[in-house]
């Protein structure tokens, strides 16, 4: 569990991203004394061993392992099919006589408070050589388009309709040969290219994770059903791209780590109020440049109106 990230939602959004305050000023909320209830609730579940004593050291992958071999109760993880899939498929190894979908369940995080998770809408790219030339850049550009097209992310993920899948019932069933084991191959054995045309513009992975027959029914009908709630009831932080965007020394010089700060905080078994503790933490995070960033931050931002 890693206390920066929105790690339990029903808290409001505690995300190290740009966010006006009531005081009108844009901080980070993660800084900011909101996050103070979240941080004191896990230092007490900490304290009273209800929390995993290693958290801070441990991997996401190290934390997905024990959860799927029954040793960790709860795991704050991704709730989408294709992540749901991933802890799935370490289950079935080390637990095969227990039924994943008779022991797992989604916890319906609530309240007048819950956020969404907002990212930009890229955070990885593709780059054109600046030496190509215009008609060369023009039919890579055609590519791109077609590449964000149903079309071309179903076809890079599960070949042509009518020879390497096959629609029943609304559902995509993979026709694809078998190899000399028996098994079903890959899409990428019999197209060395598939991979890269599922990456290169678009994460068709991620996009089709709803669809895809390879992630059992029920695990995509439980993520659904769960992002449709979310949809409904979950307000947006309502980020702002511009001001996030902004290019200032005082942003590039700000060296804080708040998860350091906080898990210290968590795992700190001494009765020093978990108020005075960010304080502390406070003053460092300044120290390191953080007043001076939020200050820069919302001056330029008046600038834009905003």
């Amino acid at each position: 569990m890693f206390p920066t990230s929105q790690q339990i939602a029903s808290y409001g959004y505690t995300d190290s991203r740009w966010v006006k305050m009531e005081d009108g000023n844009w901080k980070w909320p993660v800084c900011e004394e909101g996050t103070i209830p979240l941080i004191d609730m896990l230092r007490k579940a900490y304290k009273n061993g209800w929390m995993d004593q290693d958290f801070a050291a441990r991997a996401t992958n190290d934390c997905r392992e024990l959860f799927a071999a029954g040793q960790i109760g709860i795991l704050a993880y991704q709730n989408t099919p294709k992540h749901l899939n991933n802890i799935y498929k370490s289950w079935v190894l080390v637990q095969p006589d227990k039924k994943f979908e008779d022991c797992v369940a989604l916890v319906p995080l609530t309240g007048d408070k819950a956020c969404a998770f907002q990212e930009m809408s890229f955070w990885s790219e593709t780059y054109m050589g600046g030496h190509v030339d215009d008609k060369k850049a023009e039919h890579i550009m055609m590519l791109m388009d077609y590449l964000y097209s149903d079309e071309s992310m179903k076809m890079a993920t599960f070949g042509f309709e009518g020879e390497d899948y096959k629609m029943e019932d609304g559902q995509i069933v993979p026709t694809l040969p078998l190899n000399e084991a028996g098994d079903m191959i890959s899409l990428s054995d019999k197209y060395p290219s598939a991979g890269l045309f599922a990456t290169l513009a678009v994460w068709c992975g991620d996009m089709l994770q709803y669809e895809n027959p390879a992630i059992p029914q029920y695990i995509r009908d439980m993520s659904q059903a769960e992002y449709e709630r979310r949809v409904a009831e979950w307000k947006s932080p309502n980020l702002d791209w511009e001001v996030a965007a902004l290019n200032l020394p005082e942003k590039t010089e700000m060296s804080i780590r708040t998860n350091t700060q906080w898990s210290a905080i968590i795992a700190d078994g001494s009765d020093t109020p978990t108020e005075e503790l960010y304080k502390t933490a406070l003053a460092e995070w300044n120290a390191q440049g953080y007043e001076a960033a939020w200050k820069a931050v919302t001056e330029a931002a008046a600038k834009l109106g905003k």
